[in-house]
């Protein structure tokens, strides 16, 4: 679910078809049924005038103008019959403006109609989406949170989550991730938390990134996937959780439960940096024996920690072994034997 490209389309269509649900009929039908409407009942509901500048408001091919005469008419004409098809006139334009891609009168024009009618959710999604493919993060997400507090949804919620976390607003990412997360249909969600968990460990802010981790652990038990891809990739990031939260134990000093996760960590997927760190925490709990073995693991099957597996296999080594390394094929021979090699 991570994406901007994704809260793009979403913020774009999701939320332009909850929120305006006459989205289908188009510009042309909406306006020409409008016009229509009013154009047989102008003898007997309003004056020629007013007939007259709601003509002139509709069919000026500015959109701004359009836009403007419709606004100036609505403050001329508050009480005029032909109020309902001035709304549908000035729907029509946002719709116009959308499928045009005007972004910049598309906000203009939404924003100007909320100014009279501030609680339209039809004209606060289309100053969304136009907001969002202008830039205007904080607009978007206001007209957002506006819109979520009209009809609250999962779907919503997370888009608003995903645009704070583009802002980079950690704070407000936390307080809508924990909205998302009330809604059922989110609860195996494990992108999210995995996605801060990644922040976090950018900023080197580790027992934070953990704690997202052990969040993300949970979710992905609720998802209980079944697609053998979406099987593979919550291994995947099972696997690299696991490891984070073994490296924040082991950094806490928690070395026996470290070694528990990494174990857990090697049932996900075998690789070298999770053996490295088991022996780690076997040497510092004075299980030298096991530590050797490990190491010898990790130096096998490689990774970032390889050099360092070796250095200290190498060191226990010697000082079990009156500081030579003679034998010590033997225990690359049981390392490999261990692992299937």
């Amino acid at each position: 679910m991570n994406c901007i490209s994704k809260a793009s389309y979403v913020v774009l269509v999701a939320l332009l078809i909850i929120f305006c649900p006459n989205l289908s009929k188009g510009y042309s039908g909406a306006d020409q049924e409008a016009q229509k409407s009013a154009e047989q009942q102008q003898d007997t509901e309003y004056s020629e005038e007013e007939y007259n500048a709601y003509t002139a408001a509709v069919n000026d091919p500015d959109p701004l103008k359009s836009g403007a005469l419709m606004i100036e008419f609505v403050q001329k004409y508050p009480k005029s019959k032909l109020m309902e098809y001035v709304d549908k006139g000035y729907s029509a334009l946002l719709f116009k403006c959308s499928e045009n891609k005007k972004y910049q009168e598309l906000e203009t024009l939404a924003d100007q109609w909320l100014k009279i009618h501030p609680k339209d959710k039809q004209a606060i999604a289309y100053k969304a989406s136009a907001a969002n493919q202008l830039g205007h993060d904080e607009i978007c997400v206001q007209c957002m949170i506006e819109l979520y507090e009209m009809q609250p949804s999962g779907d919503v919620a997370y888009e608003i989550y995903q645009k704070y976390s583009k802002m980079k607003n950690m704070a407000k990412s936390l307080e809508w991730i924990d909205k998302v997360y009330s809604y059922p249909e989110y609860a195996g969600a494990y992108e999210l938390h995995w996605d801060l968990a990644q922040k976090y460990l950018e900023s080197k802010n580790f027992p934070k990134a953990s704690e997202h981790c052990q969040l993300t652990l949970r979710s992905i038990e609720a998802a209980k996937l079944t697609d053998p891809m979406a099987q593979e990739q919550a291994r995947k990031v099972r696997r690299a959780c696991l490891h984070i939260i073994g490296v924040n134990q082991v950094d806490a000093g928690k070395f026996a439960d470290a070694i528990k996760t990494f174990q857990l960590a090697l049932k996900a997927e075998r690789y070298g940096d999770a053996y490295f760190y088991i022996g780690l925490c076997q040497w510092k709990l004075g299980n030298v024996d096991e530590a050797i073995d490990s190491f010898a693991k990790a130096e096998i099957l490689g990774g970032d920690s390889k050099a360092r597996a070796k250095e200290h296999l190498e060191t226990l080594f010697k000082s079990q072994h009156y500081n030579t390394l003679v034998g010590i094929d033997k225990v690359y021979k049981r390392a490999k034997d261990a692992l299937g090699q």
